[in-house]
């Protein structure tokens, strides 16, 4: 196969941008001022968690937006991502000004996952002994059920955001922490700055924003050729007077005539699987409620967004069964059913 190749095209895509501080610095505050900015169209607040803050942002002078409505779970986030980015598709088509999609915060996304990630060791052999030998024991959570968080974090939250054709602002808590050694044992008299959420957040993003309650907003880093943060080079930028309307159109350079979505390849191994059980259901002739609702009734009502990869495989192994048992017979494939056994 040949290779295939491109020319840069020097455009600067539509950025997601990471605001990170401890605990009433003014995360979201930030975030919604944007929304008073002539540059911006529509802007759509996810507010995520206990917080219960949405609303009172709307007093900020010329503030401007609407809060999305949904159920707290992960299911629920990541369905207001997909109508949000229909929504985006349309404005464009539309040439208007660019969307903003705020998720507030993506501490809690992770908080989401992590307790997926629990939930799926309970039911490992392991876990069942321990529980039933004492219903209040530790949980140890393994690294395939971690893997699966993670994977889950990069398809339905990451990948979706950087395909967003708009603008996507991130905030999360952010705080001083012990140390730890190479043995995750905690180094004496020793602090570091983290930012919670995944651990790959702050890489993620296009830009990371750290705020603090006692010092002037600081850009930490962010990928720009107008105005680059070269690590170990150039020093955080510290600016009393930044906005996000400065940072994403003034010193990243982003122009709302010409920015696209980030063209970068889908990398989850959950996207692969479904790729394969979605190849193989189109062959048994179902659409995607027929596919889900196959899915659900295998798999204890599980949904097609929080499957594991080996619940999708499985799924797909019995559906290629049932078409290679419909070739051998020359009968047309039947709906999956499991044998009473």
């Amino acid at each position: 196969m040949a290779l295939k190749t491109r020319r840069p095209t020097g455009v600067v895509p539509w950025p997601m941008i990471l605001i990170e501080g401890p605990e009433k610095s003014g995360k979201t505050w930030m975030a919604m001022a944007l929304s008073a900015s002539d540059k911006v169209g529509r802007t759509v607040l996810v507010e995520m968690g206990q917080e219960g803050v949405a609303d009172q942002y709307g007093t900020i002078p010329g503030a401007d937006y609407e809060i999305a409505e949904h159920n707290g779970t992960f299911d629920g986030l990541v369905q207001v991502i997909k109508d949000a980015t229909e929504d985006a598709k349309a404005a464009v088509a539309a040439g208007e000004k660019p969307m903003v999609l705020v998720i507030d915060t993506a501490t809690e996304e992770w908080d989401l996952l992590k307790e997926i990630a629990e939930n799926r060791a309970k039911r490992s052999d392991f876990n069942q002994k321990k529980l039933r030998n004492d219903p209040n024991a530790e949980i140890t959570v393994d690294m395939t059920s971690w893997n699966h968080a993670t994977d889950l974090h990069y398809e339905h939250f990451i990948e979706p955001l950087k395909a967003f054709p708009g603008i996507v602002i991130l905030t999360a808590r952010g705080k001083e922490v012990a140390a730890m050694d190479g043995n995750g044992r905690p180094i004496a008299n020793t602090k570091t700055y983290k930012v919670e959420g995944q651990k790959s957040l702050a890489y993620d993003v296009s830009a990371w924003v750290q705020l603090s309650r006692t010092a002037p907003p600081t850009v930490v880093g962010m990928r720009s050729v107008v105005h680059g943060i070269r690590p170990g080079k150039d020093d955080p930028v510290r600016d009393a007077d930044l906005s996000l309307e400065k940072l994403i159109f003034q010193l990243m350079g982003c122009d709302p005539e010409t920015a696209t979505p980030a063209n970068i390849p889908s990398k989850s191994a959950l996207q692969a699987a479904k790729n394969e059980l979605w190849a193989a259901a189109q062959q048994m002739k179902y659409d995607m409620p027929k596919l889900a609702a196959v899915f659900a009734e295998e798999n204890d009502g599980a949904t097609l967004e929080t499957a594991t990869v080996e619940q999708l495989n499985s799924c797909r192994d019995f559906i290629r069964e049932c078409l290679e048992q419909s070739a051998e017979s020359g009968k047309p494939a039947l709906a999956p059913v499991r044998d009473a056994a």
